[in-house]
């Protein structure tokens, strides 16, 4: 039997209590530049350099660091992600390609992602522990 999220489709918006952004800004020496799955209610708390709504479509966008009047710079960026879960299944390992798509071009310094531990059965996890990515 498939498993199903018991409020599928109802909202996405959860929002991460402080002391887990804190510890993940920490992880990040001091820094969030991008959370790519987030809004204006979140970002009080996450308070990352830019962030992207649910509008803005943050699996469509580059997650490089924007210079204030430039192209992405080059250095990668330090994210913190905590994806939605309620739009559909597997959505989680979605966001999980994308940030490993998004390390791989090198657009990703350092990353933080919550996510529960069944997540980590899928393979898009399974890339980044491979490369080292991954902190449990």
């Amino acid at each position: 039997m498939a498993k199903v999220h018991a409020r599928q489709g109802v909202t996405s918006e959860h929002y991460t209590p402080a002391q887990y952004v804190d510890a993940a800004r920490a992880a990040l020496d001091g820094t969030i530049d991008l959370d790519p799955a987030s809004s204006s209610v979140a970002n009080a708390t996450v308070k990352a350099t830019r962030f992207f709504t649910r509008e803005d479509n943050g699996l469509l966008r580059p997650w490089g660091v924007e210079r204030r009047y430039g192209p992405l710079d080059h250095r990668g960026s330090t994210v913190f992600l905590n994806p939605p879960y309620s739009d559909y299944r597997g959505q989680a390992a979605t966001w999980a390609q994308k940030l490993l798509n998004e390390y791989d071009l090198g657009c990703v310094h350092a990353a933080v992602m919550l996510v529960n531990a069944t997540m980590l059965y899928h393979l898009p996890f399974q890339e980044l522990m491979k490369r080292g990515a991954v902190c449990l």
